[in-house]
């Protein structure tokens, strides 16, 4: 994966990552499976494939972690409002 295919990941939205995550699943089961029947070129596609599904992974878990940081801050800081009108 290139640098630029990196950025972009840390730009899509989580059902975009997930899509992307199917598709990388589905080709790595392709690569899976001409390695087997002798037809793969490159034998170390497949590592690089499962090192991308895991980049993939990550910046999902990144993502989903996001999401709940920021809505703890919503919380905290309506909290912190109605705690000072008091």
């Amino acid at each position: 994966m290139k640098k630029t295919d990196i950025a972009d990941l840390k730009m899509k939205t989580l059902d975009e990552l997930k899509r992307t995550l199917l598709d990388m699943r589905e080709e790595l089961s392709k690569l899976s499976i001409e390695e087997k029947l002798g037809k793969a070129k490159n034998m170390n596609a497949r590592r690089a494939k499962n090192k991308d599904i895991a980049r993939v992974l990550t910046f999902m878990s990144l993502k989903e972690m996001g999401q709940v940081f920021e809505e703890e801050k919503v919380k905290n800081k309506s909290r912190a409002k109605g705690e000072t009108s008091h």
